[in-house]
């Protein structure tokens, strides 16, 4: 199958983040949400913590452990939300360098010379590699060699934003960085396939 766009992406720790961030919540559905996370987190979790240490407000049927996991529930669901950045930020890393949780432990354990340089390699958490798009997917030439779907996309003045649900990662595309087609041509793909979001815009991406 003859590719139709080849990019390639070269981008830094601190950039990956900023694109992770951006989509998360500049992208026009998530503003939305992002309030109505607030108007919840603050009826649901101030409340229960002053029904936590004031019980007498409750009916009786509810326990000192309940009263301590409402205002838990919203504050971990709270958190989990706005480190969602972090999340994609550090999957799409994970991916780059072929690197689990488990061996990532394993490498700081080790100790040995190259393992630690390994290390320190991955902290710098610099981005780069191949992708190439086809019809119905792209590649990302990357060490697991995977196949990947694009399930959002968001645009700005001088990048794309291409969200992989599945694999929770983040690609930022420089325009720039073309090597086939140019940007112009992979708006009118994205368009097409995908109906790609604009700042301003609704985000509304083919699943």
């Amino acid at each position: 199958m003859e590719p139709q766009f080849i990019v390639k992406i070269d981008c830094t720790k601190a950039e990956l983040f900023k694109a992770c961030y951006d989509y998360r919540y500049e992208s026009t559905s998530y503003p939305t949400a992002s309030k109505v996370l607030i108007f919840c987190f603050i009826v649901g979790f101030f409340p229960s913590l002053f029904f936590l240490f004031f019980p007498f407000f409750y009916p009786h049927y509810i326990n000192a452990f309940l009263r301590f996991c409402i205002p838990l529930y919203f504050l971990s669901a709270t958190l989990y939300y706005f480190s969602v950045p972090y999340i994609w930020q550090y999957r799409t890393i994970a991916t780059q360098y072929n690197i689990s949780l488990k061996k990532l432990l394993m490498l700081k354990k080790s100790g040995s010379p190259e393992d630690l340089e390994r290390l320190k390699t991955i902290k710098t958490g610099h981005i780069s590699g191949t992708l190439i798009f086809y019809s119905d997917h792209f590649e990302y030439s990357d060490l697991l060699n995977n196949t990947y779907l694009i399930h959002f996309v968001y645009e700005k003045d001088d990048h794309f934003i291409i969200f992989v649900h599945e694999h929770k990662m983040i690609f930022l595309i420089k325009k720039n960085l073309f090597l086939k087609g140019t940007p112009e041509e992979f708006r009118t793909f994205l368009d097409k396939k995908y109906q790609a979001a604009r700042p301003g815009q609704r985000d509304n991406t083919s699943q």
